[in-house]
């Protein structure tokens, strides 16, 4: 599990994911990350993960939530238009990304 994520007192975090990790752990990381306060600069680097429908919910929630989040990769994601809908209601309200990867989808 992420919870100890809520824990950690780093003002800086990267991560890197591989999708052999698991997609189902995908919604559980954007709801910890989204309620971790001490994170002052994320980046995520999630390529190669399904994305569907529920995990980009708990993306759009981060997004709405998390000002910390400057690098977001999500390419080979299999994303459809109703999943990126989903991400830009979510980017609607992040004032702090300076980049997003969504190649290949």
């Amino acid at each position: 599990s992420f919870k100890y994520l809520l824990d950690m007192k780093v003002k800086s975090l990267s991560l890197l994911a591989t999708a052999d990790a698991g997609s189902k752990y995908i919604p559980i990381l954007f709801d910890v990350l989204s309620r971790q306060t001490t994170i002052q600069n994320l980046n995520l680097h999630l390529s190669g993960f399904e994305i569907g429908i529920k995990e980009c919910d708990a993306l759009k929630e981060m997004l709405k939530s998390k000002n910390s989040l400057q690098y977001l990769k999500i390419s080979d994601s299999y994303l459809t238009e109703l999943t990126a809908e989903s991400i830009a209601a979510g980017l609607a309200h992040n004032h702090s990304l300076k980049e997003l990867d969504i190649s290949r989808n």
